[in-house]
Formats: structure tokens, sequence, C-alpha cells
């Protein structure tokens, strides 16, 4: 399970390996954490690493997607962002047309999901185009829920897959993004991603002007004080792509330092009605989960570890293990 490198504590065993490059190991997977290895990586700028889970065989996880299904997403969205920057430079953007059929997909995977799911949502790695698939996945999650016509979570699928489209065109890191270390040429370049996306996009007669609009706000706030134009967005579509965009920014420290799940929630609920669109919002921090399962809880007590989740987002199945070591006399609290 995927875990935020600024809450272990020492002791936990990675389940996968540590990459310093994309081919070079930093830490092997079985490694024991030392207090020096998560030194190590907040050095390497690393937010989240897999650990081995060994309360895994209680736990049954509400995911979006499975996996393998999601990491073929992931793919398809690389292979369409990065051969728009490779082969469109000279030929217009062409090529990104693909995000049509590909959020027509991705909806149709996601249309039968229940309502009163509640997903447990990891954090990751502030991959841009791990980035892209959740924030559209969860926007049309939330269209659905909000019941939408068809043709406008279609436009969402498609406006989500282009967001971040000006990242590819900037030069400054937008990773674990800690504005206090930049000046202030280096944020404006940053902020700089969504009218560069937009500007892409504008003359493309096979995208909609809705999802144009998502391209360009998505960092925008219901109170004017977003950018890069300070406009309060009246489209549904815009305020979904905001919190959808700025919970999974918070998560996987894209564009920002990477934050916990549930700060991340209580960040959304709390500004709700504020930057966010108060509907929205609670849609949203109903659909995801505010303590996913395999987190370890602890009520003063006894220490116990979330094995499923409910219909309520904030009120997951606990198991409280009475005897770790043997793992008898358990306990289990809806």
């Amino acid at each position: 399970m995927k875990k935020n490198v600024k809450y272990l504590k020492g002791g936990e065993i990675l389940s996968d390996p540590v990459y310093k490059t994309e081919n070079e190991i930093l830490i092997e997977s079985g490694t024991i954490l030392k207090q020096e290895y998560l030194k190590l990586l907040f050095d390497f700028g690393i937010s989240t690493v897999s650990i081995q889970d060994q309360y895994e065989s209680y736990e049954k996880p509400h995911l979006i997607m499975q996996e393998e299904k999601k990491k073929e997403y992931v793919e398809k969205i690389r292979m369409i962002l990065e051969g728009h920057i490779y082969r469109d430079i000279y030929h217009g953007n062409e090529s990104l047309r693909q995000v049509r059929e590909l959020s027509e997909q991705l909806i149709s995977d996601l249309w039968d999901i229940k309502e009163s799911v509640v997903f447990d949502i990891e954090p990751h790695d502030g991959n841009l185009y791990e980035h892209t698939f959740m924030v559209t996945a969860l926007s049309i999650c939330i269209g659905k829920r909000l019941k939408l016509p068809k043709d406008k979570i279609i436009e969402i699928g498609q406006g989500c897959l282009l967001h971040d489209l000006g990242l590819r065109y900037i030069t400054v890191p937008y990773k674990n993004f800690r504005k206090e270390e930049h000046v202030s040429a280096e944020i404006f370049e940053l902020k700089k991603h969504t009218i560069l996306g937009y500007s892409a996009l504008e003359s493309a007669a096979w995208l909609s002007d809705t999802a144009k609009q998502m391209v360009l706000s998505h960092h925008e706030k219901k109170d004017g004080s977003g950018y890069p134009l300070k406009q309060k967005s009246k489209e549904i579509e815009c305020l979904i792509i905001q919190v959808c965009d700025a919970f999974d920014c918070m998560i996987s420290g894209m564009e920002c330092v990477a934050q916990d799940i549930n700060e991340a929630i209580h960040y959304i609920l709390s500004n709700s009605g504020n930057l966010y669109d108060a509907r929205v919002a609670e849609i949203f921090c109903g659909m995801v989960a505010h303590f996913p399962t395999g987190t370890i809880i602890y009520n003063g007590e006894k220490t116990g570890v979330v094995t499923e989740q409910t219909i309520q987002s904030d009120c997951p199945v606990i198991k409280f293990l009475d005897e770790i070591e043997g793992r008898r006399n358990n306990t289990e609290i809806d």
C-alpha cells in the first residue's frame, strides 16, 4: 500500500523498490526503513513509497478502478500527451483528438459503479499522467452523482484529460513545489501552464468551449482568489475539476507539497462555499474515504486497522487486534 513518506515512523518494510531514476534503484524492496532512509527519501524529493501491509488479508478496499486497468489508462494518457509534444509541434494538435475516444471509454468503465460506493484513494508520487487519470475519474464520478447529462460528462472527461497539457510546456519542476523555495519568476512560470494549455487548444474545433474553459480555469477559485484570471467560475464543469484537481494535487505533490489524504479532505471541507462550490465539495468528500482501508487507528487503548468502507465516508469498519502477534480475540467495529 502507498504511504506518504512524511507520516512514516521508521521500521516499515518496503513492498516495492524505490527508484532514484527511471532505471536506477535507490532502496531495494524488502528493506526495513530506518530514520536515515526516510531522510534520504526526503532529500531525493520522493513523497510516497509502497509499504508491506501486515493486515492485508483482513482488508477489502473499494477502488475506483482495478490497478492493472488504471495502469492501462495512465499509459494511454502518457502516449497522447507525449505524442502531442513530439509529433504535433509543427502540425497543430491533431493527435490530441484521441482524448474524445479515451473519455468515452473511461466513462463506460465507470458508469455502472454504484453511487453509494466510497472510494479508497491512495496517495501517489506526482506523476503527471496518473494525476490526470485520477482527476478525470473523480470528476466523471461527481458528474454522474450530480445527474448531469451524459454529453456534459463526456465534455468533463475531455477537459480533465487535457487540463494539465500546459505543464508539458514549462521548464520549472512541478513535483513537490515549495513556493518558499522559488523566486517569483519561477512561480509565475508554473502558473502559466493554465494559459499555455488553453492557448494550445484554443483553435481546436473538435473540442468544446466548455472543455477549453476547464483547461484555463482549473486553478480558479469560487471567491476569485485563484489563477490565472481570478475569475469566479460558474460553469459546473469547472467547479468540479477545481475540487478534484486540488485534492489530487495535495495527495500527490503536484504543484505543491504532498499531504495526507485526511488533511486534503479536511482542506476541501473547510473551504467549501468559499474556495470551492459547496455542493461539489459535499459530494466529493462523501465519495472519498477519509480513512482509507489499511489506515492504522489508535483510540487511546487499542490499535486497529481500517478494513473496509461503509456508505459513510468518515465512518469505516475498524478491526481492533487485541493480540497483534497471535491475531486472536479480534473485535470489529462498524
